[in-house]
């Protein structure tokens, strides 16, 4: 697990100090300290003896995203390796998707640590679909720019070839790059070949940082032949979008079930 995943020290503390919490208190013990400084690869500085355990809200953010990523990559990783034990291949894309699903989850829960862990172990596996890889490589650059790092989001698409890619990847491109003639050409095909609908702008992640500009809206009535309305859109009442929790909870107990047999 920790070839995959470079928190299990971050995870394994997070199980010590819940132990803390529980049974002394929250406060720093010795055993805590002790079993805590064995790990080499821990992000946090360990309190002195006594001390009150942090349990500030970036420190639970960030737990709370290490324990969705390590589920997400043991369940992925068992999965795999399962498919590949009974040559399954249909079962080893189903694992990429719920990777590439839980990732896109995370983003729309703006738990950006979380999917960068997710997609960063993703891209350091053999994904079954190049369409997949291509997901996770753009996701994975609109989390580094949600998180504010331009560069590297810039760096990660100047890298990738996406000439050969369908024109839906080529607009969420374009919005991040906040090329508008890029981004019109390939909407106006994408729309053609139905994979995107003007609902998809107003809900996907990729185009929330130009989703309020004139340039935008502009695109969008060309193309849609409607109005972009975001403040209407703001005000009306959403429905409960059950459908990727639905198959992130189907896939996770399917899996369960083919690998212990159950």
């Amino acid at each position: 697990m920790c070839s995959v995943f470079p928190h299990v020290d971050d995870l394994c503390e997070i199980v010590l100090r819940r132990h803390a919490i529980v049974h002394a208190g929250g406060i720093a013990t010795s055993e805590y300290i002790n079993k805590a400084k064995k790990l080499r690869k821990l992000r946090i500085q360990i309190p002195n003896e006594g001390a009150s355990l942090s349990e500030d809200s970036e420190y639970l953010s960030k737990s709370w995203c290490i324990i969705y990523a390590a589920g997400v990559v043991l369940l992925h990783f068992l999965s795999v390796n399962h498919a590949r034990n009974k040559d399954s291949k249909e079962d080893e894309s189903s694992a990429d998707d719920f990777l590439a699903l839980s990732a896109y989850n995370a983003i729309r829960n703006e738990q950006y640590f979380a999917a960068e862990l997710v997609q960063t172990y993703a891209l350091s596996r053999s994904l079954r679909s190049q369409a997949t890889k291509w997901q996770i490589q753009i996701n994975l650059a609109q989390t580094y720019k949600w998180l504010g790092r331009e560069a590297e989001c810039t760096e990660l698409l100047n890298s990738i070839d996406f000439t050969a890619c369908s024109a839906v990847y080529r607009v969420c491109i374009a919005s991040l790059r906040g090329d508008f003639d890029v981004l019109k050409k390939n909407l106006i095909i994408a729309r053609q070949e139905g994979g995107i609908k003007a609902e998809d702008l107003y809900e996907w992640p990729v185009f929330k940082a130009i989703r309020e500009t004139e340039a935008f809206a502009s695109i969008f009535k060309d193309v849609f032949e409607m109005e972009f309305n975001l403040l209407a859109r703001k005000n009306k009442t959403q429905l409960l979008d059950f459908d990727s929790a639905e198959k992130l909870s189907k896939f996770m107990k399917e899996s369960t079930e083919r690998v212990t047999g159950q």
